[in-house]
């Protein structure tokens, strides 16, 4: 039998030899360990890719905008990446903690999806002036007091 310190530094060298695939066996258990949350993660990027595109083009039709990537970055992005992180970290809570709280994320998630949905419709009502869009705010108005946006009078 070896020497265990022998075994340590022929694993050492072993490992620094094959570091990348060493790295990759790392990154690729993170990525399985965190699959149950891939759906959600993989929703929630198709949402903001899409309220990316209506955004963009909302803007572009009706204030004649152009693309400007530091609103990307500003807005978009940076509101995904939190959205990812605070899924993975719920997630990681409720795994870790043996927790009720193991669904949290999946209920983030969904609000976070909702919210996301809105922005869309609401940059395809400005395109389209659907009128099923009207009747839904009009219907909304009707039945909840809902404060106008002036800003004129916040101006003064």
């Amino acid at each position: 039998m070896k020497n265990p310190l022998v075994m340590i530094k022929d694993w050492i060298e072993q490992t620094m030899n094959h570091f990348c695939t060493f790295i990759t066996g790392i990154f690729a258990s993170i990525i399985a360990y965190l699959f149950p949350v891939k759906d959600i993660v993989n929703f929630l990027v198709l949402l903001f890719i899409l309220d990316f595109l209506f955004g963009f083009w909302a803007a572009h039709k009706i204030n004649h905008e152009r693309f400007i990537v530091k609103k990307v970055w500003d807005g978009t992005i940076l509101r995904m990446l939190f959205s990812i992180v605070l899924i993975i970290l719920l997630y990681l809570w409720g795994d870790l903690y043996q927790m009720s709280m193991e669904t949290s994320y999946k209920i983030v998630g969904g609000f976070i999806s909702g919210v996301v949905l809105v922005s869309i419709i609401q940059n395809m009502y400005k395109l389209t002036q659907w009128s099923l869009f009207v009747n839904i705010i009009e219907f909304i108005k009707s039945r909840f007091y809902i404060k106008p946006n002036n800003r004129k009078n916040e101006e003064d």
